[in-house]
């Protein structure tokens, strides 16, 4: 099993139709991260969603292992987490990390931000460095 954690709205939604309201814009965008998130985990493999993402709000990221430019003593932020699992999860690994390469294909991806998200996050998935806002763990 992989979990994955991110300070990205990803809500899963299930909105796919076109918006007609502010609240519909929203949530298809809210839809629309999600999206992004799955499509990219099965560029490798097929995914089983276990756990759909559950939204944990104004939470103390400090135990977590994002980025130093989150300040988890200062705020409190939305976290997002959801577990899924293949029947392929070596497809996932790199020589040195049973996710590294979904840290790689995840990285600077565009996302949709202004939504439910209290980080910023600049539009994009960040895997690396002082902005890391998602990661994975294998378990």
């Amino acid at each position: 099993m992989i979990r994955c954690y991110t300070l990205v709205d990803i809500t899963q939604t299930g909105f796919t139709r076109k918006p007609k309201t502010p609240e519909q814009i929203v949530q298809r965008n809210q839809q629309r991260n999600y999206e992004t998130f799955i499509q990219l985990i099965s560029l490798r493999s097929q995914p089983q969603l276990i756990h759909a993402p559950q939204q944990i709000e104004n939470i103390d990221i400090g135990d977590y292992e994002f980025g130093s430019y989150y300040m988890p003593s200062i705020f409190q932020y939305n976290l997002w987490i959801f577990d899924f699992n293949s029947d392929h999860l070596d497809s996932y690994a790199t020589v040195n990390n049973p996710v590294g390469s979904l840290t790689n294909d995840f990285n600077n991806i565009p996302i949709i931000s202004g939504l439910s998200e209290t980080a910023s996050i600049q539009g994009v998935i960040s895997t690396h460095g002082e902005h890391l806002n998602t990661y994975f763990q294998c378990f």
